[in-house]
C-alpha cells in the first residue's frame, strides 16, 4: 500500500499533461478539421515508435557486439524498447485520415499501384513492420546473439519499406534509396539521447562512450540528410525539387534551421571536447537539444506546407501519448509492489 500510494505523488503532477495534450487536439480538430491533425500526428507517432525502435536497435546491437557502454543506459532502453507495443497503437487514428496524408488512396492508375501503392499492400506492409517491431521491442532484452542478428535484419528491411511507405509516399513522385538509412540512424540517436537525460555515473568510462555514440549519431543523420539532399537537388529532376521546395515554403524554412541549430551543430560543437562528452550533466542538456531537432525535422519532412500548426499538434500528441505511458507505467508499478 505504502508503494502504491507513493505514485499518486508523481500522478497529481503527470495527470495534466496528457489530458492539456488532449485538450488541445479537439481544439485544434474542431477548427482545422481532423484531416489537418493528421501530418502533425504522423511527426509525433514517428517520434516516439522511433525512440521505441531505437532502444531495441540498441539492445540488439549490445548483443552482437557488446561493449560496457550499455551499461550507463541499459536500465532505460529496456523500458523503452518494451513500450514498443504501446507506441505501435499510438498509429491507430491516423488509420482515420490515411486518404489525407496520401493522395494515392486507395491506388494508383498504374502497374506500381496494382502492386504496391494501394490500401490493401499498405496495411499489410504496415501490421507485419508494427507487429514484427512490438515482439522485437519486447524480447529485445533477452536476446542472444544469434537472435539479435535476426532481428537487425529484420530492422533493416522494415525500416526501409517503413520510410517508403509513411513518409516518402506523402508524395509518390519523390523516391530516395538513402532515407530508409536515414531513418534507422534518427530511430538510434533519438534513443540514445532520451537515455542520456537518466545516465548512471558509477562507471565513467562508460559514460564516455555513451557521449561518444551520441557524437557518431549526430554525424550520421546529419550526413544522411546532407547526402540525400545534394543527391537529389543535383539531379535537377522536377519531381525531387518540388519535394523539397514545398517543404521549404511558409514556416518551412524556419522549422529546418531551428531542426539543424538544435540537432546538429549546437550537439556537434558542445560534444567535441573530450570532457563534455564525459560529464552525464552536459549530456542531458545536449540530449534535449538533439530530441527537440529530431522532433522538428520529422515535422519537416512529414508536414509539408503545415509546419506551423504540425509543430503544435505534434507536441499536444507528445503530451498526450508521453504523459499517458508514463501514468500506465506508474500504475502497473504501484500494483506491482
Amino acid at each position: 500500500m505504502s508503494s502504491v500510494a507513493q505514485a499518486y505523488p508523481a500522478r497529481s503532477w503527470l495527470w495534466p499533461v496528457p489530458v492539456l495534450g488532449a485538450a488541445v487536439l479537439v481544439v485544434l480538430a474542431l477548427s482545422e478539421g481532423i484531416g489537418g491533425l493528421a501530418a502533425g500526428w504522423l511527426a509525433a507517432w514517428l517520434f516516439c515508435l522511433g525512440l521505441c525502435v531505437g532502444a531495441s536497435g540498441w539492445l540488439m546491437i549490445h548483443a552482437v557486439i557488446g561493449g560496457r557502454w550499455i551499461g550507463a543506459g541499459r536500465h532505460v532502453l529496456e523500458p523503452l524498447a518494451a513500450l514498443t507495443p504501446f507506441a505501435a497503437l499510438a498509429g491507430l487514428p491516423l488509420l482515420l485520415v490515411l486518404p489525407q496524408l496520401y493522395p494515392w488512396w486507395p491506388g494508383e492508375d498504374s502497374a506500381r499501384g496494382a502492386l504496391y501503392l494501394n490500401a490493401t499492400a499498405f496495411l499489410i506492409r504496415a501490421a507485419i513492420i508494427l507487429v514484427g517491431w512490438s515482439l522485437i521491442g519486447v524480447f529485445a532484452a533477452r536476446m542472444g546473439r544469434g537472435l539479435a542478428i535476426a532481428g537487425l535484419i529484420f530492422h533493416g528491411l522494415a525500416v526501409s519499406f517503413a520510410g517508403l511507405d509513411w513518409v516518402l509516399s506523402r508524395n509518390p513522385d519523390f523516391g530516395s534509396t538513402t532515407f530508409g538509412a536515414l531513418l534507422a540512424v534518427l530511430q538510434l540517436a533519438l534513443a540514445l539521447h532520451l537515455a542520456a537525460l537518466a545516465l548512471r555515473r558509477d562507471d565513467p568510462r562508460a559514460v564516455a562512450d555513451w557521449g561518444g555514440l551520441m557524437l557518431a549519431c549526430v554525424l550520421g543523420v546529419f550526413y544522411l540528410a546532407a547526402m540525400q539532399f545534394l543527391v537529389s537537388w543535383s539531379g535537377n529532376l522536377p519531381g525531387k525539387a518540388a519535394w523539397y521546395l514545398a517543404r521549404l515554403a511558409g514556416a518551412g524554412q524556419a522549422v529546418l534551421v531551428l531542426a539543424v541549430l538544435a540537432g546538429t551543430v549546437v550537439p556537434f560543437l558542445a560534444l567535441l571536447p573530450s570532457r563534455w562528452r564525459s560529464d552525464a550533466a552536459r549530456l542531458r542538456m545536449i540530449a534535449v537539444c538533439v530530441l527537440a531537432g529530431g522532433l522538428l525535422y520529422l515535422v519537416w519532412i512529414c508536414a509539408p506546407g503545415q509546419h506551423g500548426l504540425s509543430v503544435v499538434v505534434a507536441l499536444a500528441t507528445l503530451a498526450l501519448l508521453i504523459g499517458a505511458a508514463m501514468l500506465v507505467r506508474i500504475a502497473i508499478k504501484g500494483r506491482m509492489r
